[in-house]
């Protein structure tokens, strides 16, 4: 099969171009032949000339790692729609793998409702063009079915595979600090410094750690850094790190911490990858956690006010972090990896578009 893959990216840091980077090379081990066709709005402002070459191109599928952001000015997703024509016109079939669906309403006043509402606008041409489409969470899956103003389209569910390589295992340490690390900390995720602040400064000898990007000089920086001094707590940024030595920098920490409210979702490569470097995990739980990963003790789930209870257990029992660790990783392999995801994503490639 000759598959084109298409997406587009409006930061340096980018969970979506992550994935396709990463499932790229599984594709090929399972036989397709992959063509990456990428624009970049931090170097390439224009679209004009990425629209053309995709255009120009033939592909027995496209997939499309598609998130609404990049397509157009402040969220706007005014491109979408001619991208989901060159698309369908690139390729036999097109199969969206929809990262992101649209803006929540009730979120960030005027903006935040004119996200909302032209995301969902730009749904309709993207889903219209597909054969079929894969979705990163069950939930995303019940709400495309579920919206009749879309076009009825075979759906799957993927989860989102680990964002950064593999390592053999956490460097040896001798400084006598527990590492306790959070890996993505921008704000649109709704992560509350002061929660993560405050179970870390009440464990002993414990050291936060602020993994990758945005970065210290980033208004998300300073603002952990200005809760972690008010709780006295120590605090260390790795800064914004190339894959090799973000992985290394992950694989040093002895708990990692996700702190999304909506809890341990399938769709973050960020949790991902501490389960692929066998890291024990902790995750606020939410409405939106995975429950298979916590039933297979892939991560442990608190409450907000149980945060520190359920670090405080893991930081006094290496044994306890090395099982956690060791679960995480199973699950990983079992049911995250990018060699898994890409089969999953193949197959439904070939099942949309009529292939045996």
């Amino acid at each position: 099969m000759r598959l084109l893959v298409i997406g587009a990216s409006s930061t340096d840091a980018c969970g979506v171009r992550d994935c396709a980077s990463v499932l790229e090379p599984e594709l090929r081990e399972l036989g397709a032949e992959v063509e990456t066709l990428w624009w970049d709005r931090l170097r390439e402002p224009s679209a004009d000339a990425w629209l053309k070459r995709l255009r120009e191109r033939r592909a027995d599928a496209v997939l499309w790692h598609y998130a609404p952001t990049p397509y157009g000015p402040h969220g706007v997703p005014t491109l979408a729609p001619r991208v989901a024509a060159a698309a369908r016109r690139a390729g036999a079939v097109a199969v969206p793998f929809l990262h992101e669906l649209a803006y929540d309403f009730g979120r960030r006043g005027w903006r935040g409702f004119t996200h909302a509402v032209s995301q969902r606008a730009a749904l309709v041409p993207v889903v219209r063009a597909a054969a079929g489409c894969l979705v990163t969470t069950e939930d995303r899956l019940e709400w495309l079915r579920s919206r009749r103003w879309l076009p009825a389209r075979p759906l799957a569910f993927t989860p989102v595979p680990a964002n950064v390589p593999s390592a053999a295992g956490p460097p040896a340490r001798s400084n006598g600090h527990l590492r306790i690390g959070v890996f993505g900390f921008r704000s649109g995720g709704g992560v509350d410094p002061g929660v993560v602040v405050e179970a870390v400064s009440a464990i002993p000898d414990a050291r936060l750690v602020l993994v990758g990007a945005p970065g210290p000089a980033s208004p998300e920086g300073r603002s952990w850094l200005a809760t972690a001094t008010d709780r006295a707590c120590a605090l260390e940024f790795t800064g914004v790190l190339e894959p090799e030595p973000l992985a290394a920098a992950l694989a040093g920490l002895d708990i990692v911490v996700s702190a999304d409210p909506a809890g341990p979702t399938p769709r973050k490569g960020s949790v991902a990858a501490a389960l692929a470097l066998g890291r024990p995990v902790v995750a606020l739980d939410g409405p939106s956690t995975w429950r298979p990963l916590v039933d297979e003790g892939g991560v442990v789930v608190a409450a907000r006010e149980r945060l520190a209870e359920a670090l405080s257990d893991l930081a006094a029992s290496a044994e306890l972090r090395a099982r956690s660790g060791e679960l995480g990783r199973e699950f990983y392999a079992r049911t995250l990896s990018a060699r898994v995801v890409a089969a999953t994503v193949l197959d439904f490639v070939e099942l949309v578009g009529g292939r045996p």
